[in-house]
């Protein structure tokens, strides 16, 4: 009869030679012996997306549920990047101002309807202003948007990223909209995923769609 292995834990601390963070799925077997499984991103979501299936019907539910939801959100450091390449993606020299921690010009960032605009690309709401506000919370507004965003379901984040660098919206625009890419890819690869050129957010090790 073959051994049966039982599932122990989910760990998220280690991570690949490049720095990349990793997931390891941890089984045991009724001897003892303990084995490692590192999923594909692909085959994590499709993991969640059955385990919140389950939990939902067990009429204990509630627990696991919720720490099987709180695994699929992005880090706080990739939404504040993602809040800045909003707030600033109108200018290659505003977006490189800001990250270079320089101060930016407001001629060189867009106007609220531009950034309501990416939101509304997406389907999904836009960020909430209060009556006076400055440049410089403009950036914390849509971070904190986007954290509720990333609480509801991830899945808003992505639609969000990819509206950003969507062709469609950077018409003879090429480069500021690879720049935009470029940066968003610097952080991304600690969530073990890219943007594309053809602008979709992809697993780091899927094929490419070019």
């Amino acid at each position: 009869m073959p051994d049966r292995l039982k599932f122990d834990e989910i760990d998220s601390i280690g991570t690949f030679p490049d720095g990349r963070i990793k997931m390891d799925v941890i089984f045991t077997d009724n001897r003892g012996r303990e084995y490692v499984w590192t999923p594909k991103w692909e085959e994590l979501q499709k993991m969640y997306v059955s385990a919140e299936q389950v939990e939902e019907l067990n009429t204990e539910g509630g627990e696991y549920l919720e720490r099987l939801k709180a695994l699929q959100k992005f880090g706080d450091e990739t939404l504040a990047r993602l809040a800045k390449c909003i707030a600033y993606h109108k200018s290659l020299d505003g977006l490189r101002n800001e990250f270079a921690g320089r101060s930016t010009k407001a001629g060189q960032t867009p106007e609220r309807e531009e950034i309501d605009r990416i939101f509304e690309f997406a389907d999904v709401p836009s960020p909430d202003y209060p009556d006076k506000y400055t440049l410089g919370d403009r950036d914390k507004i849509i971070h904190q948007h986007l954290r509720d965003l990333n609480e509801g379901d991830y899945e808003n984040v992505v639609m969000v990223m990819e509206s950003l660098v969507d062709r469609r919206r950077h018409i003879d625009a090429e480069e500021r909209r690879r720049e935009i890419i470029e940066e968003m890819n610097k952080i991304l690869g600690y969530e073990n995923l890219m943007i594309t050129l053809e602008g979709r957010v992809r697993p780091i090790n899927a094929e490419s769609e070019e």
